[in-house]
């Protein structure tokens, strides 16, 4: 009798935890998961953005009588003023012969330079590798847009390109057959090609461009800086592009330096006085910031005229002249984390709650802004118990609290 209501007990006892068991595994089988993700360090920026004008001296280049052109330097490339910049020919040449009798010539040279040990193309490596790289998204872009005329060349750069890789890796001993087949249709295509008529020289030392924008002669510094300002406002904003000139070759832009004119109002141009040091991201250069100084600043009526010049990307703004352009205001190093991560405590202190171990633990933050689904914040200065790059922050759970173990 004894050992049956023992029995019973255990049996009591073995059902009663299996329940418990059972009913803690289903709560948590029921409840929010709690979700983490490490903050993310960023720059926070402010920006102005505003409608802005590249001011430039250039020289324009035009020839006489109808003739066709081939350019002899790429847009933005830096010339000399003796420089060819290009060469006219008669109207109805085919010059196809001549675009591949250069194409030839510069893959001769370049295998022929590896050959005999020029280490400049090896020290190039990086760049050939960018080329390459970047000649593969053009000839997708190509192929995306229906622009097929120019895949043929691009593709035989492209081969031309992996050559030379392949000789740099020393995966091929030499192109010496490649070479002498090269050279036998340069022989051929030399014999067959047109003769230039005439050839086009810079005349001036710049940055060499066959665009033309129509604000040549309108939108220059001198221009600008001479007028009071009201009429310099007027002839940014009102001024419109002229026709391009009869027999139009190109055009250098003559400047080392690259001046960035913009109408503000007065109250935000007071901001930047002259010799104020800005940085200045331009559509088309990615998110490069260039920097700048303020080389002039005057106002009248509520308008002010401010110019900015800077000494780096002259080159790469030869074909640009009107832009949206943004000028930094400020920056600062934040944390970056899902905006549902952060919250205010029952004392109105904000912050975020992080997982340490298996224990919820708050930790204050600055508020900064929301960016997106992110929340920028900072740690508050001084303080122990701060937010830090490298804590578990919890975007996701319910009836969190401080301390609470998971």
């Amino acid at each position: 009798m004894l050992k049956k209501k023992w029995f019973r007990f255990v049996v009591m006892v073995v059902v009663v935890c299996a329940v418990v068991f059972a009913v803690m595994n289903g709560a948590g089988i029921f409840s929010d998961k709690i979700l983490t993700a490490r903050p993310e360090a960023v720059v926070s920026a402010e920006y102005i953005t505003v409608p802005a004008s590249f001011v430039r001296e250039e020289t324009v280049l035009t020839q006489s009588g109808d003739r066709i052109i081939s350019y002899d330097v790429s847009d933005g490339e830096r010339v000399r003023a003796d420089t060819v910049v290009a060469k006219l020919y008669a109207v109805g040449s085919d010059l196809s012969a001549v675009r591949k009798i250069e194409s030839l010539t510069e893959k001769i040279e370049s295998l022929k330079a590896l050959q005999s040990g020029d280490l400049s193309y090896r020290q190039d490596a990086l760049k050939l590798e960018n080329d390459i790289n970047d000649l593969i998204l053009s000839v997708a872009a190509m192929s995306a847009s229906g622009d097929y005329a120019d895949i043929p060349e691009a593709a035989d750069r492209l081969t031309h390109y992996f050559n030379i890789k392949q000789l740099l890796l020393n995966e091929n001993e030499g192109f010496d057959g490649k070479i002498a087949e090269y050279e036998a249709e340069l022989a051929s295509l030399k014999a067959v090609a047109p003769k230039a008529e005439k050839t086009v020289r810079a005349g001036a030392v710049g940055s060499f461009t066959s665009r033309y924008d129509g604000y040549e002669s309108v939108l220059t510094y001198a221009a600008l800086t001479s007028r009071n300002v009201a009429d310099a406002v007027a002839l940014i904003k009102d001024s419109e592009p002229s026709q391009k000139p009869e027999g139009y070759v190109g055009k250098t832009v003559n400047d080392y330096s690259w001046h960035l004119a913009a109408v503000l109002d007065a109250s935000v141009a007071k901001d930047y006085p002259v010799g104020s040091q800005v940085k200045i991201s331009v559509p088309g250069a990615g998110d490069r910031l260039f920097a700048a100084e303020t080389v002039y600043n005057d106002s009248f009526r509520g308008d002010a005229l401010v110019i900015f010049e800077g000494s780096f990307g002259t080159e790469i703004f030869t074909n640009v002249r009107k832009v949206e352009a943004k000028i930094l205001r400020s920056s600062e190093n934040v944390l970056a984390v899902p905006s549902t991560a952060l919250l205010q405590n029952d004392e109105g202190v904000t912050g975020v709650y992080v997982l340490v171990g298996q224990q919820v633990v708050f930790k204050q933050a600055v508020f900064v802004k929301y960016e997106g689904d992110m929340a920028y914040i900072k740690p508050p200065s001084g303080s122990s118990s701060a937010i830090s790059q490298y804590d578990e922050v919890i975007y996701s759970g319910k009836n969190l609290f401080d301390g609470k173990v998971v």
